[in-house]
């Protein structure tokens, strides 16, 4: 797994950075004053951008959204093809703003989380961070 070094001049590569963006209902995705999708990946790349100034990390590689599906199974285009993605070693870290978002089973995210671990990928939720940059730049590192 990639760390990164305490000498600057020993940093390793930049992790390659997937968002993961899900919507739930129809509705949600379209009859909104704001769209959602475009609202969570607002805040991926923000909170990105503040971890990146604290101590850089990597870039956005990948942006997948899965608009109008359901948590409550792995049956989204766009979750296929994140599953595809971390299993083929192109992504490094998978920021998303909710566990939810990945899914509403605890055994399927637990599965996935596994998964993520097996192929040497990290994962970061933006509402399990209680201070933006410290908790997640820690969590991160850790």
């Amino acid at each position: 797994m990639r760390r990164l070094a305490l000498n600057e001049s020993q940093r390793p590569a930049p992790l390659r950075v997937g968002f993961y963006i899900r919507t739930a209902t129809i509705e949600q995705a379209t009859h909104s004053l704001e769209d959602p999708a475009r609202t969570q990946e607002h805040s991926l790349r923000h909170q990105l951008e503040v971890m990146n100034q604290e101590s850089y990390l990597g870039e956005i590689t990948h942006v997948l959204i899965d608009r109008a599906h359901s948590g409550r199974n792995a049956h989204r285009p766009a979750f296929q093809q994140l599953v595809s993605l971390i299993g083929n070693g192109q992504i490094d870290l998978l920021l998303t703003t909710d566990r939810s978002r990945i899914s509403r089973n605890i055994q399927d995210f637990v599965s996935f989380q596994r998964f993520m671990q097996d192929h040497d990928c990290r994962f970061l939720c933006l509402s399990d961070a209680r201070h933006p940059t410290v908790q997640a730049v820690q969590q991160v590192l850790s």
